[in-house]
């Protein structure tokens, strides 16, 4: 009994510790990290500033096209201040986290 409780758990961390997609096909340089968080804060401002410019903008003069595209161009441009401010991180799976806690469980 003990034997098959051990390899359903064995199953389940593997399972759960899988990464579903993999994503070293761009080498990240510690030099040039650096300096992309200062170009990345730049690119950052000037989306922000552009943004601004739009909310300032007189819209009822504008046709029915250009407003169409200028609301397209302010979701891009969300789409990639998201981006930019989300900066990476870890991120743990609930299916990890679950197990985490049963082996401080069982370990404690």
């Amino acid at each position: 009994m003990k034997k098959i409780k051990l390899l359903s758990l064995i199953a389940i961390i593997l399972i759960a510790t899988t990464p579903t997609t993999l994503s070293a096909s761009n080498p990240v340089n510690p030099i040039e990290g650096v300096s992309n968080k200062a170009s990345a804060a730049d690119d950052y401002a000037v989306l922000y500033h552009r943004l601004n410019e739009i909310n300032d903008m007189k819209k009822s003069d504008l046709s029915r096209a250009d407003k169409r595209i200028l609301r397209k161009e302010v979701k891009s441009i969300e789409n990639n201040m998201q981006k930019i401010s989300s900066g990476g991180g870890v991120y743990i799976s609930v299916g990890a986290i679950i197990i985490i806690l049963i082996l401080l469980i069982i370990l404690l």
